[in-house]
Protein backbone atom coordinates (compact mmCIF):
# COMPACT_ATOMS: atom_id res chain seq x y z
CA UNK A 1 0.00 0.00 0.00
CA UNK A 2 2.76 2.27 0.75
CA UNK A 3 3.03 2.75 -2.98
CA UNK A 4 0.75 4.96 -3.08
CA UNK A 5 1.95 7.40 -1.52
CA UNK A 6 4.39 10.11 -3.34
CA UNK A 7 8.02 9.53 -2.01
CA UNK A 8 9.58 11.83 0.74
CA UNK A 9 10.84 14.04 -1.60
CA UNK A 10 8.37 14.34 -3.49
CA UNK A 11 6.44 15.17 -0.72
CA UNK A 12 9.21 18.03 0.27
CA UNK A 13 8.51 19.73 -2.90
CA UNK A 14 5.21 19.72 -2.43
CA UNK A 15 5.11 21.34 0.73
CA UNK A 16 7.62 23.64 -0.62
CA UNK A 17 5.25 24.54 -3.36
CA UNK A 18 2.38 24.82 -0.87
CA UNK A 19 0.69 21.47 -0.85
CA UNK A 20 -1.75 21.68 2.36
CA UNK A 21 -4.04 19.23 1.58
CA UNK A 22 -5.62 16.85 4.33
CA UNK A 23 -3.92 13.28 4.08
CA UNK A 24 -4.21 10.15 6.17
CA UNK A 25 -0.12 9.56 6.21
CA UNK A 26 3.27 11.62 6.99
CA UNK A 27 6.96 10.96 7.38
CA UNK A 28 8.73 10.74 10.12
CA UNK A 29 11.71 12.97 10.96
CA UNK A 30 13.52 9.69 9.95
CA UNK A 31 11.82 9.87 6.53
CA UNK A 32 9.37 6.64 7.25
CA UNK A 33 6.07 6.57 6.39
CA UNK A 34 3.11 6.51 8.94
CA UNK A 35 -0.34 5.42 8.01
CA UNK A 36 -2.53 8.06 10.98
CA UNK A 37 -6.00 7.15 12.04
CA UNK A 38 -6.48 11.35 12.29
CA UNK A 39 -6.14 13.44 9.01
CA UNK A 40 -3.13 15.46 8.55
CA UNK A 41 -1.64 18.39 6.86
CA UNK A 42 1.69 20.64 6.28
CA UNK A 43 0.02 22.87 8.74
CA UNK A 44 -0.56 20.01 11.61
CA UNK A 45 1.12 21.26 15.32
CA UNK A 46 2.73 18.78 16.66
CA UNK A 47 4.66 19.13 20.37
CA UNK A 48 6.35 16.21 20.24
CA UNK A 49 9.93 17.60 18.23
CA UNK A 50 10.57 14.02 16.53
CA UNK A 51 7.62 14.61 14.17
CA UNK A 52 8.29 16.78 11.12
CA UNK A 53 5.22 18.78 9.90
CA UNK A 54 5.48 16.75 6.46
CA UNK A 55 2.03 15.13 5.15
CA UNK A 56 2.33 12.10 2.44
CA UNK A 57 0.00 12.72 -0.14
CA UNK A 58 -1.71 9.71 -2.49
CA UNK A 59 -0.62 9.78 -6.26
CA UNK A 60 -4.39 10.78 -7.03
CA UNK A 61 -4.27 13.88 -4.15
CA UNK A 62 -1.03 15.21 -5.68
CA UNK A 63 -3.14 14.81 -9.36
CA UNK A 64 -6.43 16.25 -8.52
CA UNK A 65 -4.55 19.14 -6.69
CA UNK A 66 -2.57 20.00 -10.07
CA UNK A 67 -5.47 20.15 -12.05
CA UNK A 68 -7.36 22.34 -9.17
CA UNK A 69 -5.09 24.79 -7.97
CA UNK A 70 -2.66 24.79 -11.40
CA UNK A 71 -4.68 23.92 -14.10
CA UNK A 72 -2.54 20.80 -15.15
CA UNK A 73 -4.33 17.82 -16.80
CA UNK A 74 -2.48 14.77 -17.00
CA UNK A 75 -3.12 11.06 -18.66
CA UNK A 76 -1.56 8.03 -18.85
CA UNK A 77 -2.10 5.76 -21.77
CA UNK A 78 -0.66 1.98 -22.90
CA UNK A 79 2.21 2.33 -25.43
CA UNK A 80 3.99 0.19 -27.24
CA UNK A 81 7.54 0.47 -28.39
CA UNK A 82 10.17 -1.82 -30.09
CA UNK A 83 7.21 -4.89 -29.35
CA UNK A 84 7.61 -3.48 -25.82
CA UNK A 85 4.49 -2.82 -24.27
CA UNK A 86 4.14 -0.10 -21.53
CA UNK A 87 2.60 3.24 -20.52
CA UNK A 88 3.57 6.84 -21.30
CA UNK A 89 2.55 10.00 -19.52
CA UNK A 90 1.13 13.25 -21.34
CA UNK A 91 0.43 17.04 -20.15
CA UNK A 92 -1.54 18.46 -22.41
CA UNK A 93 -1.41 22.15 -23.43
CA UNK A 94 2.43 21.77 -22.72
CA UNK A 95 3.71 20.04 -25.03
CA UNK A 96 5.12 17.65 -22.87
CA UNK A 97 5.12 13.27 -23.47
CA UNK A 98 7.12 10.87 -22.06
CA UNK A 99 10.75 11.80 -23.14
CA UNK A 100 11.04 10.62 -26.58
CA UNK A 101 14.71 10.47 -26.51
CA UNK A 102 14.66 8.04 -24.14
CA UNK A 103 12.52 5.74 -26.44
CA UNK A 104 11.01 4.00 -23.85
CA UNK A 105 7.84 2.77 -21.95
CA UNK A 106 7.84 2.81 -18.70
CA UNK A 107 6.73 -0.34 -17.35
CA UNK A 108 4.48 0.17 -14.97
CA UNK A 109 1.77 2.49 -14.39
CA UNK A 110 2.71 3.95 -11.23
CA UNK A 111 6.07 5.01 -12.46
CA UNK A 112 4.87 6.88 -15.52
CA UNK A 113 2.13 8.96 -13.12
CA UNK A 114 5.37 9.06 -11.00
CA UNK A 115 7.49 10.62 -13.88
CA UNK A 116 4.89 12.46 -15.29
CA UNK A 117 3.73 14.24 -11.84
CA UNK A 118 7.68 14.91 -11.16
CA UNK A 119 7.69 16.78 -14.61
CA UNK A 120 4.11 18.57 -13.52
CA UNK A 121 6.08 19.91 -10.41
CA UNK A 122 8.96 21.29 -12.26
CA UNK A 123 6.48 23.53 -14.49
CA UNK A 124 5.30 25.02 -10.74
Amino acid sequence: MKDQFVDYQTALRLKKLGFEEECIAFYLFDKQLQLSCAVYNNNSYWKDSKFKELSAPLWQQVTKWLREVHHFNMYITPSTHNDIEGWKYCLPGTGIWTPQANKKNYPTYELALSEGLTEALKLI
